[in-house]
């Protein structure tokens, strides 16, 4: 119930979808053990040393997915925040319960049986929220026609590249403006003209 403290301030499902697919292992595997984490490490370190040229292709598709992702992102927080909201939790208590988590020291008072069952339901719903939005975000990924390692190599690269994120910028613009005039809607129609 750790998450509570981050969920309250925005991040938490931000935090459980990029722990879900970022890092992550070359299989797309989560990162579960200390070995599995220092192997993403250690190709993240190899991303910043071998700056890598990639194909303005890959770059326009980069940034096409990475604005849905943004997009998916925001969509799982606001259920995450309907979620809190129907709980009709107090203000008061949610963050005297997020600072006793955070800090280790006993709730006063403690949790009442009720507000147990509620933090429980909590985070099976956030568990929820957050694995549906990795699974879209994985589709989304290869729906741009990238592959989810791939992704993740010019993810790594442009935050360790100015120049490659100045060459991304324009594009993550262009990309927006596409989603803005209906491109995101189209997407979906083909997606599901597909299945």
């Amino acid at each position: 119930m750790l998450f509570l403290k981050t969920l309250l301030t925005g991040t938490a499902l931000l935090i459980l979808v990029l722990a879900s697919s970022f890092p992550a292992l070359a299989d797309g595997q989560r990162i579960n053990t200390p070995q599995q984490f220092a192997q993403a490490e250690a190709s993240e370190r190899q991303a910043e040393v071998a700056p890598k040229n990639f194909p303005q292709a890959d770059l326009e598709k980069f940034a096409n997915a990475w604005v849905r992702i943004r997009i998916i992102e925001e969509q799982a927080k606001d259920k995450l925040g309907q979620v809190l909201l129907s709980q009709n939790w107090p203000q008061d208590r949610l963050e005297a319960i997020a600072d006793a988590e955070s800090s280790e020291q006993p709730l006063e008072p403690e949790l009442t049986p009720d507000e147990r069952k509620k933090l429980q339901e909590l985070e099976t719903k956030a568990n929820q929220i957050g694995e549906k939005a990795s699974a879209d975000i994985q589709q989304t990924v290869l729906a741009q026609g990238l592959e989810l390692e791939e992704f993740e190599l010019i993810l790594t690269s442009a935050r360790n590249n100015d120049s490659l994120r100045d060459q991304l910028k324009p594009l993550i613009q262009q990309a927006v403006k596409s989603i803005q005039s209906g491109g995101l809607e189209k997407d979906a129609a083909s997606e599901n003209s597909e299945k």
